[in-house]
């Protein structure tokens, strides 16, 4: 929280711009304030109550608005409205009484610094500066940099951002006709179908008959290739909710032989939802008080962008799939909310979902058995299908 500023009093004997801290919508910003006062609020007419005045407010919300906001030109078809300096006045303090607010900013542009760079103007428009949103410039190409090129591994600062990043998805609401329901969040009972294709040669052929749970299972651990999600050597469990999007996810080629492994889930799971983000959810209000205030609008902003971004293909090598992977690990290693896997769209298959299921949880002593391999919360269910690929139908724009 932002350190509380040493706010004084200023007399409010026959003032007229007093206002009591119940009409202050900003829970952060009201909390500066103590004491009662028996001079009557101005907006809710009401005495008795902890006040200040619309001087020290404005005053005092001077720094706050230099520091969020900058001054644009009006552009009616703007997809978000530039604000008056009343406006943001009443978004900075939770005011909404208008004249309270235009009071205020009559107070600002009355500040004997107020004409310093033309900030402060009543003719001005204003534009929250965190509203853009940039994949390669922010802060999450940021992160990724860093652990490419600087720092892989107990990255203090990936670890930083994640912590918000997973805070924010939690607090996130989709409203629905049956309420609002978290957004990043999805359980799915005990008995759900998971589909898992595999390339089959004759020697794979051979291992699914021997030994088909194991052969179209999670790869073990010592073969375990890198992956979207993970890193060679970290077995993961990669599933799709229907079989075509199983077959198209391993991009098989024209006469290929394929066999597909029906899983079903052994207990209840709970799995990080990508797609929750698809659309804006609802979420609360962060204060422009709170001192990681930047960090929240970042972390809102590119949950917005996370999905699409990464059930996109990675061409670049190796390091395309790092940031993916580490935020992966963060959630597979995270104590407080623990989630058994993830969900995204395939970008293989039209409207195809995917699934990947973290193993269950496990004793660091295991590690020292060589044969030891993680188990999954999935079991297969019938015989496997074998298909040959006869046909792929590509589509371009």
């Amino acid at each position: 929280m932002r350190t509380r500023k040493l706010i004084e009093q200023v007399p409010l004997d026959k003032r007229i711009d007093v206002i009591c801290t119940d009409c202050i919508g900003d829970e952060i910003l009201k909390g500066f304030f103590s004491g009662s006062n028996p001079e009557a609020c101005n907006v809710c007419n009401k005495s008795g109550r902890t006040t200040t005045t619309g001087q020290l407010l404005a005053n005092t919300s001077r720094s706050i608005i230099r520091d969020h906001f900058e001054v644009v030109q009006k552009v009616d078809n703007n997809d978000t409205a530039p604000l008056t300096l009343s406006q943001v006045l009443k978004e900075v303090t939770g005011i909404e009484n208008d004249n309270f607010c235009q009071m205020m900013a009559n107070n600002i542009v009355r500040h004997p610094r107020a004409a310093e760079n033309g900030f402060f103007d009543l003719n001005n428009f204003y534009l929250n500066v965190h509203t853009r949103f940039d994949l390669n410039e922010d802060k999450w190409g940021s992160i990724a940099l860093d652990l490419i090129h600087r720092q892989r591994y107990f990255n203090k600062k990936a670890e930083k951002f994640f912590e918000i990043l997973l805070d924010e998805a939690i607090q996130a609401e989709t409203k629905t006709l049956f309420g609002n329901l978290p957004a990043a969040v999805k359980k799915i009972s005990a008995g759900r179908t998971l589909y898992r294709a595999r390339k089959s040669n004759s020697s794979v052929e051979k291992d699914i008959y021997n030994d088909a749970n194991k052969a179209l299972g999670a790869p073990p651990k010592k073969i375990a290739a890198h992956n979207r999600m993970n890193p060679a050597g970290i077995s993961l469990f990669y599933g799709a909710e229907s079989e075509v999007t199983a077959i198209a996810e391993i991009r098989p080629s024209i006469g290929d032989k394929v066999a597909v492994g029906k899983f079903k889930t052994t207990r209840e799971l709970k799995f990080f939802d990508f797609r929750g983000f698809n659309n804006f959810p609802l979420r609360k209000k962060v204060s422009h008080w709170y001192d990681l205030y930047k960090d929240r609008i970042d972390s809102r902003r590119f949950l917005s962008h996370l999905h699409k971004s990464i059930s996109q293909p990675v061409l670049n090598g190796d390091n395309g799939y790092i940031i993916t992977q580490a935020f992966t690990e963060y959630l597979l290693n995270h104590q407080e909310q623990r989630f058994d896997g993830l969900i995204f769209n395939s970008v293989q298959h039209n409207s195809g979902v995917n699934y990947v299921v973290f193993p269950e949880k496990f004793e660091a002593s295991n590690f020292i058995y060589e044969n030891w391999e993680p188990e999954f919360p999935v079991s297969l269910n019938s015989p496997p299908i074998f298909h040959t690929i006869n046909a792929i139908e590509y589509k371009w724009s």
